[in-house]
């Protein structure tokens, strides 16, 4: 693989933000490609392609105590379509991919963060030809630090998926909504 990237890295203390912009071009030549359902399973370094795109992150801090991150990348694969399935490199990654993160510190050492996905769809690794799902998640997690004597430590409540249910990985992975309460400690 020959990457090739340029990016600019700005900082902007006045407005308390940051931006992180990347533009890429990457070449694949002999990636490796199962040949038929024979057995045993026939492999070749037959498929050339370009992965193009661009990416940003942009980090706000509104007031004291927060952060809002707000990430979007596009990403092109320039591969050949498999005419039977239509699935395939082409589609092994989405071509929007977006997340929005908030970050907030609370009075009485709790911190709250909020993060939200939206990718377009993809074909995803063991979902199977011709399928292509995309993703839509929230997540929500209230932390709040602790002291034991000597020992620090950390109790969160963590809620994953508030939306609807979404496929992942075969047709029969199906990701819900998930609570769940973790303890830290550290010495």
């Amino acid at each position: 693989m020959v990457s090739k990237e340029i990016g600019y890295l700005g900082n902007f203390p006045q407005w308390k933000m940051s931006l992180d912009v990347r533009a890429f071009h990457e070449q694949i030549n002999g990636y490796i490609r199962k040949q038929d359902k024979s057995t045993p399973a026939d492999y070749a370094n037959e498929e050339d392609f370009p992965i193009q795109g661009f990416e940003y992150q942009l980090k706000w801090q509104p007031w004291s105590g927060a952060q809002l991150v707000f990430n979007q990348s596009y990403t092109d694969i320039r591969a050949h379509l498999n005419p039977q399935n239509l699935t395939g490199t082409p589609f092994a990654a989405p071509k929007l991919a977006s997340s929005m993160a908030y970050f907030q510190k609370l009075p009485g050492s709790l911190d709250l963060t909020l993060i939200h996905q939206d990718n377009d769809t993809a074909t995803l690794t063991g979902s199977g030809p011709g399928s292509r799902v995309a993703m839509t998640r929230t997540d929500l997690r209230l932390s709040k630090s602790m002291r034991w004597g000597a020992k620090r430590g950390e109790i969160a409540l963590v809620l994953q998926n508030l939306g609807l249910p979404y496929q992942d990985f075969a047709p029969e992975f199906v990701f819900r909504r998930q609570a769940f309460v973790t303890l830290r400690l550290e010495n």
